[in-house]
């Protein structure tokens, strides 16, 4: 759908019959693999700080898996995206609990595009509920569940309509 939408821009800028029309899907797989890497360096600072952040860029831009895998078909580069800048806005520490909603955004459409993407929020949420503070808990739990049930039910929806349609 993706390349669908590039192969219609180049159409209403009549530049549909150019060498752009070759080399525009491998720009938008590029800028997705440079979003990718980007996040890995956002996520991997927030964690654990500049240094390992480097380290983390360095690995994820020479991995082989990376650069083999990213490239080739455009749901596996699209979830990693997605899952990569939910997890920079995940709430890892308490201070980081508005950015929730930004999160909760990116793993929906991570899980739209591929469900099976739910595994790794499912344990990123486990793990958030386990880590509130005793104080004030069950209130903070019953606030983090009803919102990830609303971008869940969302999320759902949407699967339903686009398989609906299509």
């Amino acid at each position: 759908m993706l390349f669908a939408a590039v192969y219609r821009l180049l159409a209403l800028l009549r530049l549909d019959g150019t060498p752009l029309l070759l080399v525009a899907p491998y720009v938008l797989v590029a800028l997705i693999a440079a979003s990718v890497d980007y996040a890995t360096f956002h996520f991997a600072r927030r964690i654990a700080g500049e240094q390992v952040a480097k380290w983390a860029v360095l690995c994820s831009t020479v991995s082989w898996s990376m650069g083999s895998g990213i490239v080739r078909p455009l749901v596996n580069s699209a979830e990693t995206c997605l899952t990569a800048a939910g997890l920079v806005f995940w709430p890892w520490k308490r201070s980081t609990a508005h950015s929730l909603p930004k999160a909760l955004l990116f793993a929906s459409l991570s899980c739209i595009i591929r469900p099976t993407s739910g595994v790794v929020w499912l344990c990123a949420g486990l793990c958030l509920l386990l880590n509130q503070p005793r104080t004030g808990r069950i209130l903070r739990t019953l606030r983090i569940v009803k919102t990830a049930l609303m971008f869940g039910i969302g999320a759902l929806a949407v699967m339903l309509v686009v398989d609906r349609l299509g």
